[in-house]
C-alpha cells in the first residue's frame, strides 16, 4: 500500500524525453516509460484505488483540458498510436502530456499529497539545445501549475523551475557520479551518444561544452534499425507491429507477438550496426580532427550495440562505454539540476542537501554553466 506523506517544499529532478523512452530519476528512484501516446482506451473500472495503484504503471491515462491520452504500454491497446518522434520538444503538447504523466506517476508513487513544486533539469538534444531563445520561450510556458487527470484521479503539479542540458552533457556529470570519470577541467571529454532518431556527439572541458565540436547524424540512429526489423516481419505477414517490442528486438535479436517470439535474421541487425557504426567514426573524427581527445565516453541504449564495432577502428580504441550506458542521460541532468541554483525570485524553499553520493561529485566540481549559444546547425543528413 502506498505511504502517504508531506510534499516537500521542493523536488528536485533529472528528465530525459528520449524519442524512446520518457525517464525520470531522484537520486535514487528510476521511472521509465515507453515514449508513446494513444487516444483513450475505452475501460470499465473495476476494483479498489489500492488495485489501480498498483497497476499504474501499465494503465496510464492522461486528461489534460479536452483531450485524452493513454500513455506508454496502455497506449499499445488502442489502434492510433502517437510516436514521439519530433527532434523539437515544443512542436506539439505531447512532450508536456509525457512530462505530466512522469511527474504524476513520481507522484502517486511517492505518495505526495497536495500540490508538489518541481525543480527540473531536461536533457535536450544536441541541435535544439542551440536555439536557446526559442527553448527558453517554451520552457518558461512550462514552468507554471499544471492541472490534469492521471489515471482517472485530478493532480496539480507546480513546475517552478527548469533547467536545461545537452543530453551527452549530462553523460558527462553522470560519468563523474559513477567514478568512471575524474574531475579535470585541462582534459578534454568526447562524449558519443547514439539515440533512436539521430546520433549526438560533444566535447566538454569541465564545466564547458565546446560547441564547434558536437553535430548530429540523423543515419546512424535506432530507428534504422527497427525499420528493419519491421520491414522483415512484415514479410513473414505480421502486420500490427508494436513499436515497443520493435525496439526491444533492435537489441536482443527477439520479437515476441501474442506469445510467439521470432527469431531476426542476424545479418539484418549485424550489417545495418556495422555500417552505422562506420558512419560515427568517420564523421565524428571528422568533426575532432583539429583536437586532442583526453578521453572519449559512449552512451545510449543504442551505444551497446555499437561499442564493439567502434572500438575496431583505432581512432576509438579506447572508447569507454558508460556503465548505465541507458540511463546516463538523466542521471547527469538530476546532477545539474542539484547543483544549478535557484532563480533569483522564485518562492520556494532552497531543496534538501544532496546526499553522500550526491555531495562527492558536487564537492569536486564548480556550478554548470550553460553552453554559449551558438547558431543552430544544420543537421548532417549523412532515436535506447
Amino acid at each position: 500500500m502506498t505511504t502517504r506523506k508531506t510534499t516537500p517544499d521542493l523536488v528536485t529532478l533529472g528528465i530525459d524525453l528520449g524519442r524512446s523512452e520518457a525517464r525520470l530519476y531522484d537520486g535514487e528512484t528510476l521511472i521509465a516509460l515507453p515514449a508513446i501516446l494513444g487516444g483513450p482506451v475505452a475501460t470499465i473500472r473495476r476494483g479498489s484505488s489500492q488495485v489501480i495503484d498498483e497497476t499504474l504503471d501499465t494503465h496510464l491515462t492522461v486528461k489534460l483540458g479536452a483531450k485524452t491520452y493513454s500513455v506508454g504500454r496502455y497506449a499499445l491497446e488502442q489502434p492510433y498510436h502517437l510516436p514521439l518522434n519530433d527532434l523539437d520538444l515544443f512542436a506539439d503538447d505531447l512532450n508536456l502530456v509525457m512530462l505530466l504523466t512522469l511527474l504524476g506517476l513520481y507522484a502517486r508513487r511517492k505518495g505526495l499529497e497536495g500540490t508538489p513544486k518541481f525543480k527540473l533539469c531536461i536533457g535536450l538534444p544536441v541541435a535544439l539545445s542551440r536555439r536557446t531563445d526559442y527553448v527558453d520561450t517554451h520552457l518558461r510556458a512550462w514552468e507554471r501549475l499544471h492541472t490534469f487527470e492521471l489515471s482517472g484521479k485530478l493532480m496539480g503539479v507546480d513546475i517552478a523551475q527548469i533547467d536545461v542540458i545537452p543530453q551527452p552533457v549530462g553523460a558527462v556529470y553522470a560519468g563523474l557520479l559513477a567514478g568512471q570519470l575524474d574531475y579535470a577541467p585541462d582534459e578534454n571529454i568526447g562524449v558519443i551518444d547514439p539515440g533512436h532518431l539521430t546520433s549526438d556527439w560533444v566535447v566538454v572541458r569541465l564545466p564547458n561544452e565546446l560547441s564547434n565540436y558536437s553535430g548530429q547524424s540523423t543515419a546512424a540512429a535506432g530507428l534504422r534499425l527497427t525499420d528493419a526489423i519491421s520491414n522483415y516481419l512484415s514479410d513473414q505477414g505480421i502486420m500490427r507491429l508494436d513499436p515497443v517490442a520493435l525496439m526491444e528486438a533492435a537489441a536482443t535479436g527477439q520479437y515476441v507477438h501474442n506469445g510467439v517470439t521470432y527469431s531476426i535474421p542476424s545479418e539484418i541487425i549485424d550489417e545495418l550496426v556495422e555500417m552505422m557504426a562506420l558512419q560515427i567514426a568517420l564523421t565524428v573524427k571528422q568533426s575532432w580532427r583539429d583536437l586532442s581527445i583526453d578521453r572519449m565516453l559512449l552512451v545510449g541504449g543504442f551505444g551497446r550495440l555499437l561499442y564493439p564495432h567502434l572500438t575496431q577502428h583505432p581512432y576509438f580504441r579506447d572508447l569507454q562505454l558508460g556503465q548505465d550506458h541507458r540511463y546516463f542521460n538523466v542521471k547527469g541532468a538530476y546532477e545539474y539540476a542539484i547543483a544549478a541554483p535557484l532563480r533569483e525570485g522564485l518562492a520556494a524553499a532552497a531543496p534538501a542537501a544532496p546526499a553522500v553520493r550526491e555531495a562527492k561529485v558536487a564537492a569536486a566540481k564548480p556550478a554548470p554553466v550553460e553552453p554559449a549559444a551558438t547558431e543552430t546547425p544544420a543537421e548532417t543528413p549523412v532515436e535506447a
